[in-house]
């Protein structure tokens, strides 16, 4: 059922959002205490893309889903309103990664050690 859905993603969003922080805060320690021994290695920049993915993959569609909820009241044709939500979400957060991957592809690209 739709509205039981849409009634209960609202008790799994601070779970979702501990879990992505959770995960971030140990990879943030990592991070801060490995940079200054490796400048080279470019460990920030990386450790931003991969903030940028979580946030993207995880925390992005549900934001959005809530202001297509808003935006999209109505829908002819064979696709339903939810269906045709999730397309606009699903093309957005392709659209995200491939730019995330083009730079990201920038930070591997260089020999990790000189």
């Amino acid at each position: 059922d739709i509205n039981a859905f849409d009634d209960l993603i609202l008790y799994f969003i601070p779970f979702i959002a501990l879990t992505v922080l959770g995960g971030i805060w140990g990879y943030n320690l990592v991070v801060r205490t490995l940079s200054p021994y490796y400048p080279n290695l470019k460990l920030i920049q990386k450790y931003f893309a991969f903030q940028l993915v979580l946030f993207f993959c995880k925390i992005f569609p549900i934001l959005m889903n809530f202001i297509m909820k808003m935006i999209i009241t109505s829908c002819y044709g064979p696709l339903t309103i939810v269906v045709k939500r999730h397309i606009i979400i699903q093309i957005q957060v392709q659209i995200q990664m491939f730019i995330l991957s083009l730079w990201a592809m920038r930070l591997y690209k260089d020999p990790m050690m000189k």
